[in-house]
Formats: C-alpha cells, sequence, structure tokens
C-alpha cells in the first residue's frame, strides 16, 4: 500500500490593504512593506496544488524595485521570477493577467446527503456572487478511496452538479463534475464558469448519496465559491507587483510579508 501525498495549504498575512486610503509616495531609497491592491485569493491548481495570487501596489510613479523579499528570504527563493505566469513587475500604464485584482470569495462547506427528503437528495450550498461576476470559480476537495480487504486502494469517484442563474430568477443551468481518488490523498479542483457579466445565485451538491460500505471514503466538500469581476479601478498611477505563490513543503501556512527595497 503505497503512502498517500502530503498536500500543503497557504493563506495570506503580514502586509494590509487600505481602501480608499492614499497610495504610498516613495521619497527617496526605502526598505517598506507594499499594500494590497486587491483582494487575496487561493486556487487549485493541476496536481492538486493550491496557489495563492495577491496584488501589491508599491507606490505612485515608475519604481526602480530590488531586494525584494519574503520575510527574511530573497522573493527568488520563494517564487520563479522569471516565470511569467508567477511574478509580474507592472510599471504605470502598463497591465498584467495573472493576479485577478476583483474578486469576491464565498465560504462553502461539506457536501451532504439528507436521506429523510422526499425523494432522498444531495444538500445544496449556495452562495450570491458580487455584482457585476464575469466568472464564477468553484473550489472542490475530496478524499475518495476503495480499501480492499487486502488493505490495498482501489480508485473511486464521485460527482458534483453546480447550477447557477441570474440573481433577478429565472431557470437554472449547470453541469456536472467527476472527482477521482485512489488513495487517501485529497483532490483539489477548481471548476470555472465563464458567464455574462451580473450577479448569480450559485449552488452546489452531490449527485449520489455516500456508499454504506466501511470500506470507501467519499468525503465531498466545496471549499469556497469565488466571484471574478472586471474591475473599474484606475492602476495607471502606481508600480504594481503581481505575484502567485504556490503551496510546497517549504511554503504552507500564513505567508509572511512581503517587502521591495525602492
Amino acid at each position: 500500500m503505497a503512502s498517500p501525498e502530503t498536500t500543503y495549504s497557504i493563506t495570506s498575512g503580514g502586509n494590509l490593504a487600505r481602501p480608499w486610503a492614499p497610495m504610498a509616495l516613495v521619497l527617496g531609497s526605502h526598505r517598506y512593506y507594499p499594500d494590497l491592491a486587491g483582494r487575496p485569493y487561493t486556487s487549485f491548481a493541476g496536481d492538486n496544488v493550491q496557489r495563492l495570487a495577491q496584488l501589491y501596489s508599491l507606490g505612485l510613479g515608475n519604481l526602480a524595485v530590488s531586494d525584494q523579499r519574503i520575510g527574511d528570504t530573497p522573493l527568488d527563493q520563494v517564487v520563479d521570477t522569471a516565470d511569467a505566469s508567477r511574478y509580474a513587475l507592472v510599471t504605470p500604464g502598463r497591465s498584467q493577467t495573472i493576479v485577478l485584482p476583483d474578486v469576491d470569495t464565498a465560504p462553502g462547506g461539506e457536501l451532504e446527503w439528507d436521506d429523510e427528503a422526499t425523494p432522498a437528495a444531495g444538500v445544496w450550498i449556495e452562495a450570491r456572487t458580487a455584482p457585476d461576476t464575469t466568472r464564477i470559480a468553484v473550489d472542490l476537495v475530496a478524499q475518495l478511496l476503495e480499501v480492499t480487504k487486502g488493505g490495498d486502494y482501489r480508485p473511486y469517484g464521485a460527482t458534483v452538479r453546480i447550477e447557477w442563474r441570474s440573481a433577478q430568477g429565472g431557470d437554472w443551468v449547470g453541469r456536472e463534475v467527476t472527482l477521482a481518488g485512489d488513495d487517501p490523498t485529497q483532490v483539489r479542483h477548481t471548476e470555472e464558469i465563464e458567464v455574462v457579466a451580473g450577479q448569480y445565485d450559485v449552488r452546489v451538491k452531490r449527485k449520489a448519496a455516500p456508499p454504506e460500505s466501511t470500506r470507501i471514503r467519499a468525503a465531498l466538500n466545496v471549499a469556497q465559491i469565488r466571484s471574478i469581476q472586471a474591475s473599474p479601478a484606475d492602476r495607471s498611477a502606481d508600480t504594481q507587483v503581481a505575484l502567485v505563490f504556490e503551496a510546497s513543503g517549504s511554503l504552507h501556512g500564513r505567508l509572511q510579508r512581503y517587502s521591495v527595497l525602492a
């Protein structure tokens, strides 16, 4: 029996958001901790990797940036700054696409089954997106496996139903997502849905009852539901840094503060 892989998670920490406060104006050369320019958010990538995306405002003007750090560690030892999908230094008048600037997050929960309903059915987890949402993202976490009498693991799968409709009402539309696992390692998946800009009700449920066999593990959870909007903010005046961190054995838990010399 193979040992399950360890899955790691990372959360935002340290740097602050200051909505409606003046932007920083850097005079001279200083080491400082930039403000957040948007809400940090997490998502799941391939191979069960969790990613944390953060956008920082370094201050007004075109700033010369050096000696970037996460805590006391040089940034390039934490993030591959040569990878354009993980790092972007954005000077005034330019844009970036690796970190979305306007993301709202709603909590999820365990996907349960109601045997007392007529007929029995999955219990919906529901959320309402922010106005002007153009993309809905549902983060799913599962533990799926069957254990044989000999103690070996076998693959097992389960299906989740995701539906959405305008917050003003109307018909639900949806899709089904099937997750599969073959050992106790968590299965993590982000399902993204492109929509016409608007506000939406979203709901998620498990498609079938969890099996009664004690040899089968079929835990399903919604980690969070995110709504992505087109940001109307004017971002032409400041220098920004976009960073995408990947949780790993050497980078997990609460992220330390990002600092720069500028």
